[in-house]
């Protein structure tokens, strides 16, 4: 995938931002968590019931590794010119950046909007269902039928043999 060491540290600096960014954005969700009634129940050990601690502790060495990885690309020599953009630019309107932005979406579709809306069975199904029909992985009765033999192996198996609450 990466012909030179150069592109490979150009990449470096390029997912350290990525990194400090995300990072730095759930480091603030940590810090504004809610937290009423723990530091009254729990005054003297509130550093260590808080349930933050453990997101703040992950992030801010999230956050130090890609200040880490950005400066030992710069010392390897790594610069990011204006011509990088454009090959950025062409690589995420290529076929392989297309799929993996669908892919993605339908992810976010699956999590954050039928899992909720609709039962975890039902959701999961046309999930899979989609997935699939997208790598052409199968002809569409055998889609259909891996999809309800996956479902039902993850539904009972979760949800009925070790009594877990499905979405």
């Amino acid at each position: 995938m990466f012909e030179k060491k150069e592109n490979l540290r150009k990449s470096d600096i390029v997912f350290g931002i990525i990194l400090i960014v995300a990072a730095s954005y759930f480091l603030y969700l940590s810090l504004t968590m809610p937290t009423e009634g723990l530091r009254e129940r729990f005054a003297a050990q509130f550093a260590y019931t808080n349930p933050a601690i453990l997101p703040i502790i992950v992030c801010s060495i999230l956050i130090i590794l890609g200040i880490f990885l950005i400066i030992g690309a710069l010392r390897e020599g790594a610069r990011i010119k204006k011509a990088d953009f454009s090959a950025i630019i062409s690589w995420c309107r290529s076929k392989e950046s297309l799929r993996m932005w669908f892919i993605i979406g339908l992810f976010i579709i699956y999590v954050f909007v039928m899992i909720g809306r609709l039962p975890y069975v039902v959701s999961t199904f046309l999930f899979l269902i989609g997935f699939m029909f997208f790598f052409k992985a199968s002809k569409p009765w055998k889609i259909l039928l891996i999809s309800a033999i996956a479902t039902a192996a993850v539904a009972l198996s979760f949800g009925e043999f070790m009594r877990l609450p499905l979405p």
